[in-house]
């Protein structure tokens, strides 16, 4: 469920940017569990991003929902999950409606998958393809429960033609501070390269009974920032 950096790359370039941050002040609440949450339909996240152009010093922020949907099947009969983000980003050239619609999986472990993702060219989802990285075109993407040192990768391909090679490693327990508190959360840093020839850098904080709590990254050359403002699940 990370790959919101990636997916708003088109949109940035064709008019706007943003920027990260960090932060750390005193006692954090301690990490409850290293088990991922079992996802449910309607659970729902909000969150601001922000991307900023370094080139120009371009900024474009905004709102973003998250929401946890249905049952989708892939074509080896896996049933992976729907989850949609959308909301609104503004910079200077005015402001910008967004939606992106992807696709996960997690097994008895509460373990995420990549699953597929929505091609709003070809108007429909595309699946990762069956192979030996993927069996019945599902990735591993974490591992739950969340270990340090944990390393996911591998190169994934879909049925449209793209692809994506990607590394994930936990590097540590830090604390994060977002607008619902101070929390002690897994620190973890993604590498990615794109069949579109674009890059991203990713350093990740999650609390797993949570989600993500904040995402800074570089991605083809733009910075970006996810921090999450709220929660609510079934």
């Amino acid at each position: 469920m990370n790959k919101y950096l990636i997916l708003f790359v088109l949109l940035i370039i064709q008019g706007c940017s943003s920027g990260g941050g960090d932060s750390s002040p005193a006692t954090a609440i301690p990490l409850e569990t290293s088990v991922i949450r079992a996802y449910q339909e309607g659970d729902t996240v909000t969150a601001t991003l922000t991307y900023t152009d370094p080139a120009t010093g371009n900024t474009v922020s905004g709102d973003a929902t998250l929401v946890v949907g249905g049952i989708v099947q892939n074509p080896f009969g896996v049933d992976c999950r729907t989850y949609s983000m959308s909301g609104t980003l503004t910079g200077p050239e005015g402001t910008v409606a967004y939606s992106v619609r992807e696709l996960y999986y997690q097994d008895t472990n509460n373990s995420i998958y990549e699953c597929g993702e929505f091609n709003d060219i070809l108007g429909r989802y595309v699946f990762l393809t069956d192979t030996a990285m993927s069996p019945n075109g599902i990735i591993l993407s974490t591992k739950s429960p969340v270990q340090l040192g944990d390393t996911t990768s591998g190169i994934v391909f879909y049925d449209d033609g793209t692809w994506e090679d990607c590394t994930k490693t936990v590097q540590s327990k830090e604390n994060v501070s977002v607008p619902l508190g101070l929390y002690e959360s897994y620190k973890a840093y993604i590498s990615c390269s794109h069949s579109d020839g674009s890059t991203s850098v990713v350093t990740q904080w999650s609390v797993p009974s949570i989600y993500t709590m904040k995402e800074t990254g570089v991605i083809d050359g733009l910075n970006a920032e996810f921090v999450l403002n709220s929660y609510s699940y079934k």
